[in-house]
């Protein structure tokens, strides 16, 4: 998933689905109202990324105890390919219409 989200946002990002965020003011009213569960995370690099922000990463340690995941591998797959097909979609009807 990160390869393909990396490739969707012109970016390398080595692991998109975990660490904190830290962002700039300014784009935090273009972020409200996104996605929800783990699409958010990705929506919010999409935007960025499109806005012409750099996507940094710095190593965290993490430390799990007894903590259950919340992913559900089919659902959530089938979440994120709709997500990546609707702004592959938005990607191409804006370069088609800036030409």
């Amino acid at each position: 998933m990160s390869r393909r989200i990396s490739r969707v946002c012109g970016q390398e990002i080595p692991d998109t689905q975990c660490g904190y965020r830290m962002l700039k003011r300014e784009l935090i009213p273009e972020l409200l109202g996104g996605g929800h569960r783990f699409d958010y995370e990705t929506e919010v690099l999409i935007i960025a990324s499109r806005k012409g922000y750099r996507i940094e990463s710095v190593p965290i340690s993490t430390v799990y105890t007894d903590q259950v995941s919340k992913i559900h591998p089919m659902r959530d797959a089938i979440h994120f390919f709709k997500l990546m097909w609707r702004y592959r979609k938005r990607a191409t009807a804006v370069s088609t219409t800036d030409n």
